[in-house]
């Protein structure tokens, strides 16, 4: 009686030990489910630079300076192939009618219109005896912000009237010695500055310092609604601006170079391969 009472007990843990596998298992596919390939394509240039506009579409800057312009089926629109060969560091296609695309080792800008035909390059700065070599980026076709890392400041231009409307030395007004910009952006008239050993710094539309989000290894980040979407190459963490509020979405095995989102959509972003995910819950 006891033999068989161990046995049945014996079975009974197997069992419980069985079904907590599965529902692990089950879990892990769920899980792994939780993302529905849409579509890919194959980018005629490998992607140095990303932006997508208010409509969904994708912009792609490459090493040598192309720009190519994609719909969400992976459709090419247009590209822009430059006279000289500069590297790309930025691309805006947020704002409106114009694309900004930016080179930092040329300190040089261009705008392209919606047919991709561009003017002339401008100097981010004209003093040839000070460095610039940092970020700059548009938040309208007539303001233009920009970070000197030599001088460590924040500074927003008219480009209308070639003024300085202010210049804010950031290195004092976050406590760091040296801040080394990865990525510039204007969201919702709010100004955001990653930094790879620190996180990223919030201020408004004159340069006032908000708040600061505490994290680290950010080389890229962009936006989806009121969130800011944070991928490190291992986790997608998502922060709402205004509320604070996190929420963090699986990716399982995939990895990416860089990570965009629109509406309930995912899209991965990789040397040789753009695709496209619908979040399923």
């Amino acid at each position: 009686m006891l033999y068989s009472a161990l046995m049945s007990s014996n079975l009974s843990n197997m069992k419980v030990k069985f079904i907590l596998l599965f529902s692990i298992s089950l879990s892990f596919m769920i899980n792994a489910q939780a993302l529905r390939k849409l579509h890919e394509f194959k980018p005629a240039e490998a992607p140095v630079a990303i932006s997508i506009d208010r409509n969904g579409k994708l912009y792609f800057g490459s090493q040598d300076g192309v720009v190519s312009r994609y719909d969400k089926e992976g459709n090419l629109e247009f590209n822009n192939a430059p006279s000289k060969r500069y590297k790309i560091t930025l691309i805006e296609a947020w704002q409106g009618l114009k694309t900004f695309v930016y080179s930092a080792p040329f300190q040089e800008y261009i705008f392209l219109d919606r047919f991709f035909n561009n003017s002339e390059f401008y100097h981010v700065e004209k003093n040839d005896l000070r460095s610039f070599d940092g970020l700059a980026t548009i938040e309208n076709d007539q303001t233009l912000w920009a970070f000197n890392t030599e001088s460590q400041t924040l500074r927003k231009i008219d480009l209308f009237n070639n003024e300085v409307i202010f210049d804010n030395q950031l290195n004092l007004t976050l406590d760091i010695d040296e801040i080394d910009p990865e990525h510039i952006r204007v969201y919702q008239n709010l100004v955001f500055i990653s930094e790879k050993d620190h996180g990223i710094a919030i201020f408004d539309n004159l340069g006032g310092f908000l708040d600061f989000i505490p994290k680290k290894g950010i080389a890229y980040f962009s936006f989806n609604k009121n969130e800011i979407i944070l991928y490190d190459g291992k986790s997608l963490q998502l922060i709402d601006i205004y509320k604070k509020t996190k929420r963090e979405i699986a990716l399982g095995n995939l990895s990416f170079d860089y990570v965009m989102m629109e509406n309930n959509q995912i899209i991965g972003i990789s040397a040789k391969t753009i695709q496209r995910f619908e979040i399923l819950n």
